[in-house]
């Protein structure tokens, strides 16, 4: 009992660390794409034509990374929150599981074997 205990407590402070560790990664990152997207944004206000474009190009995806390194954070800290299980999960399986479900629909399906990690089927 009181080694579970023990494991029970450590991994909620592991949790809270990868959390915290989660948010400063993430909000480094969000920050230093941020400054990137200025410092082209100033280059762009110098620059005319094909290349004042194409640093527009680059603003923008580098701005959409960090959008998008901060979405992920806060997915990876929900998930962390909710104690969500991930397990290797059969999408093959999964998706016959649901074909059978719905045998009455011409559903044709060739796949193989595939894992992924996902919440396990209830």
């Amino acid at each position: 009992m009181g080694r579970e205990i023990t494991r029970e407590i450590a991994c909620e402070q592991a949790g809270r660390l990868s959390s915290l560790y989660l948010d400063l990664l993430g909000t480094d990152i969000y920050n230093t794409s941020m400054v990137a997207a200025t410092i082209i944004e100033m280059l762009r206000d110098r620059l005319s034509g094909e290349e004042a474009e194409l640093a527009q190009r680059v603003k923008i995806t580098i701005e959409q990374g960090g959008i998008n390194v901060i979405k992920n954070v806060e997915l990876l800290t929900a998930l962390n929150k909710h104690s969500i299980r991930l397990e290797p999960v059969d999408l093959s399986a999964a998706i016959r599981d649901q074909m059978q479900r719905y045998a009455g629909i011409d559903i044709r399906y060739e796949g193989g074997t595939c894992m992924i990690w996902a919440n396990p089927p209830s």
